[in-house]
């Protein structure tokens, strides 16, 4: 298979991981009725798998640098599939939490090692749209994975919305599995070094902005359908 098609396929797990990140926003109205909790407490899955995202995860990949790449892929995609499973079938809101913060850790994981391999499968006139495909993935996500994944969850309820994102994920993963070349995985950057770029005010500058630009818009995304939506009658 070409490098092309490799990385569309990376894009394609990148669409997963977004649809899973976002789709709460859909259905939290559904979630907060079933679960018996206010409509607050049940945008915190929202956090829970953000904070995952922004703080565990680059934990996990300075821990994971040394795992071949396509191993630590496919068994973060596993993990992702299992995490979705368990979401479905969660008789507690506790354990739904939970379940997000897994999701959480496996987006970021994932989307770390996923721009990682395209980059390095690309020649280097072209690293730049490679990690733009992989980041297009996501983008998709917000467009129609959510609008889709909220449709369903309104004809089916919320739970059976998780369980099709662990089945569909299997696609990526068993496409991955076969296609997927080797690559070993690096030497651990401590976390000082790592830190040190934010010595850089470029750096800075442009974490500002993705920091104010996703806060933005995902902190009325999150809320937004409730303007639509209407709790079923007791």
């Amino acid at each position: 298979m070409s490098k092309k098609y490799l990385i569309l396929l990376l894009a394609l797990g990148e669409f997963m991981i977004g649809t899973a990140e976002s789709i709460v926003t859909g259905i939290i109205g559904m979630i907060a009725d079933d679960t018996g909790v206010s409509l607050s407490l049940a945008g915190q899955l929202v956090t829970a798998f953000s904070l995952a995202f922004a703080f565990g995860a680059p934990v996990l990949i300075a821990l994971t640098a040394g795992v071949e790449r396509k191993k630590l892929i496919l068994w973060t995609l596993f993990s992702f599939i299992v995490a979705n499973l368990l979401a479905s079938i969660s008789p507690s809101f506790s354990l739904l939490m939970l379940s997000r913060i897994l999701l959480g850790l496996c987006g970021g994981i994932y989307t770390v090692v996923a721009l990682a391999q395209a980059a390095n499968m690309a020649s280097p006139e072209k690293k730049g749209s490679s990690i733009a495909i992989i980041l297009m993935g996501f983008s998709l996500s917000l467009v129609l994975g959510v609008p889709l994944g909220t449709m369903l969850g309104d004809i089916w309820g919320w739970r059976p919305v998780f369980a099709l994102i662990a089945v569909l994920t299997l696609i990526p993963f068993f496409a991955i599995f076969a296609y997927l070349p080797k690559q070993q995985g690096e030497e651990a950057i401590p976390l000082r070094k790592q830190l040190a770029a934010l010595r850089n005010k470029r750096v800075i500058h442009a974490l500002f902005i993705s920091l104010f630009f996703v806060t933005g818009y995902s902190t009325v995304y999150t809320y937004i359908t409730l303007r639509f939506y209407r709790a079923p009658p007791p």
